[in-house]
């Protein structure tokens, strides 16, 4: 398989552990055996980085990103370099 499970994630409670699942391709993805939060961090992490590379998000680009926007002045957004590292995370 070279791609993962496309988004919307889900996740569930299913006797005594936690389930993920790929919403429209009904495919389970995962157990979770701790605890609810933690399944509910996986799948909102999943589905707010649809669209992202896999590759990129290892490399630490979001948080680059998210480093960029904190540290920028307000009203001195460098929107080139914002468009920049957002097709680095798209994977272009």
């Amino acid at each position: 398989m070279s791609e993962h499970t496309k988004e919307p994630w889900a996740w569930d409670a299913d006797e005594g552990q936690y389930t993920i699942d790929a919403v429209e391709a009904s495919v389970y993805v995962a157990a979770v055996h701790t605890t609810s939060m933690d399944a509910r961090r996986i799948v909102a992490c999943v589905n707010a980085c649809t669209g992202l590379s896999t590759k990129a998000l290892e490399a630490g680009a979001l948080r680059e990103l998210i480093e960029v926007i904190r540290s920028t002045p307000d009203g001195a957004v460098n929107v080139r370099r914002l468009v920049e590292m957002l097709a680095k995370l798209e994977g272009k």
